[in-house]
């Protein structure tokens, strides 16, 4: 035998060698290795696959079981860096058709290696984590898988073979065994997502490749976990309505929030981490200014309420606070007196109010409800003018504060309001017999004592329910005693326009020559009313009288 049969015959001992070695470890996998990965289902087990950040390479894949695919703050989450093993095999024949068979990539692949891990933000999955003295929440899994392949690419073959064949007893390639064969290396990393993560993850996939050669590298890739947010909480809002305030030094300041909420404060636009509150379960809230604002400074401060699940804080309005020593006399306050009206008061009366200079005063009703004010006292006093109308106060009176508004007020002793008789009424009752006439008496009696602002002006009479309107209406003034000045009255009958079957009535009223009397001061108005067809019994309500933006409710009784 020469040398160079015996060569020949020495490589093939080699190779025959290698095949075999090859095939044992091929047969079982990456079994032998604790943590090999197995095939990690991208759809039919949950996960889903991440959006790439970078351009990951094609092999790798970064998924997540998130339900939904996002993280929420404050609870657990689980990614996962798979990468797809090389099949020589395929490999080989895409090659050999391609003509681009080459040895040196089937070399670097004997007893390949490959070894995932993950980072989230840049940090290794086990020391993620909240940095609060605790154990990190990142829990990794992972492992090296290898991969045996030979140069002849009949290990591989096998291994296909045997992977179609695990497949045919379910028509598929989802069984346990074809899994097996057709593994992925795969990492995890289970981690509770911080309570304050404002931002998307960036989940960092690495795989260390190796053989037994030289020829090492690691493929990395990045995609990004989606964190969805809390809602907000409501923004807090600050006891008083003033825009500025004045507080001792280390004193207080109250409002009101979301209950629960963690309630911390922004001074001069610089969030303050301390001090800190929890809004009660009614919502109140009060927190003490930071020690470092000091007596004759002055400050913007904004409070920020924070739910414990996360979320973007929200934020009160700014108030302006100034800063006053404790030991600072506390400002007078004397108790304020309404000089003026001097008696009840009525609704639209402007209030003459003394007291201290400085101080603000507002006007209430019984109940402390604020009708009008705050307004500021100078020169010893301060008029307050009453709303039109005063919401059914029974009585009023004045309250005076400190001038930035806090504190314990002051009352006024209080005034009762007359409740003024309107200027259109309805002036008597009215009662229409069923299929007869009656009538519907308006009156009109201005407070200033001018009955010519509705001269020339319509009537108009909007009959209630089961009462009809027809063409008959007069119209009467009377002095003090209630006496007619115009004798039996003026007849307005042939000018009165019937509309709507009798629901209305428009009466056309007198010039000013007519009303032009320093006697009068009551105007009048006679309407004919009958009842309309299918009428019943009983009080109707729902009419009315308007006239030049006066308006009245009419009522009408049917009877029998």
């Amino acid at each position: 035998m020469t040398n160079k049969e015996r060569k020949r015959r020495g490589m093939k001992t080699v190779a025959r060698a290698a095949v075999l070695t090859a095939l044992s470890a091929a047969t079982i996998g990456g079994a032998i290795v604790p943590n090999v990965a197995s095939a990690a289902g991208r759809g039919p087990d949950g996960w889903a696959e991440l959006t790439p950040f970078n351009n990951v390479p094609a092999r790798m894949h970064i998924t997540t079981n998130a339900p939904g695919g996002y993280a929420v703050p404050g609870e657990k989450a689980t990614v996962a860096v798979e990468w797809d093993l090389w099949n020589i095999w395929s490999q080989f024949q895409t090659d050999k058709a391609n003509g681009n068979v080459d040895g040196l990539q089937d070399v670097v692949k004997i007893f390949a290696s490959q070894t995932p891990s993950l980072t989230l933000d840049g940090v290794k999955c086990e020391e993620y984590g909240d940095r609060d003295g605790k154990t990190a929440m990142g829990k990794a899994e992972g492992g090296t898988n290898y991969e045996p392949v030979d140069l002849g690419g009949l290990v591989a073959q096998i291994r296909n073979l045997l992977s179609k064949a695990a497949a045919l007893p379910t028509g598929g390639n989802d069984n346990a065994i074809s899994k097996f064969f057709q593994s992925r290396v795969r990492a995890t990393c289970e981690f509770t997502v911080k309570k304050k993560q404002a931002t998307d993850i960036n989940v960092g996939g690495n795989v260390a490749l190796s053989n037994m050669f030289i020829f090492n590298t690691t493929q990395t890739g990045v995609a990004v976990l989606p964190v969805k947010q809390p809602d907000s909480p409501n923004a807090p809002q600050w006891s008083t309505s003033a825009a500025s305030v004045e507080v001792n030094e280390g004193g207080e300041l109250t409002g009101k929030a979301d209950p629960g909420t963690t309630i911390r404060l922004e001074v001069d636009g610089a969030p303050r981490e301390n001090p800190n509150v929890k809004a009660d379960a009614n919502g109140y809230f009060k927190i003490k200014l930071p020690d470092d604002l000091k007596a004759g400074s002055g400050h913007q401060i904004v409070a920020t309420s924070e739910s414990d699940n996360g979320g973007k804080p929200a934020k009160s309005r700014s108030l302006f606070v100034n800063i006053k020593s404790a030991d600072e006399p506390k400002p007078v306050v004397d108790k304020p007196v309404i000089t003026s009206p001097t008696g009840d008061v009525k609704a639209g009366d402007e209030l003459t109010v003394t007291g201290t200079d400085g101080n603000q005063v507002s006007a209430v009703d019984q109940n402390g409800k604020v009708l009008a004010g705050p307004v500021t006292i100078a020169n010893g006093q301060v008029k307050i003018k009453l709303p039109s109308d005063l919401g059914g106060a029974t009585q009023i009176k004045v309250v005076a504060k400190p001038k930035d508004g806090s504190g314990e007020g002051k009352a006024s002793d209080p005034k009762n309001v007359v409740a003024e008789k309107p200027e259109l009424f309805q002036s008597d009752p009215s009662t229409v017999q069923l299929g007869k006439e009656g009538v519907v008496n308006v009156s009109f009696v201005p407070r200033d004592g001018d009955f010519t602002k509705i001269a020339g002006k319509k009537l108009v009479l909007t009959a209630p329910d089961g009462v009809a309107f027809i063409k008959k209406a007069s119209y009467q003034t009377f002095d003090a005693a209630h006496n007619p000045l115009k004798g039996k009255g003026e007849w307005l009958g042939e000018i009165a326009e019937v509309g709507d079957g009798g629901k209305t009535l428009t009466v056309p009223l007198p010039a000013a020559k007519d009303l032009e009397n320093s006697k009068t001061v009551e105007f009048k108005v006679t309407a004919v009313a009958t009842t309309a067809e299918g009428a019943t019994p009983g009080e109707k309500t729902n009419g009315t009288a308007t006239v030049d933006g006066y308006t009245a409710p009419l009522k009408v009784t049917v009877a029998q």
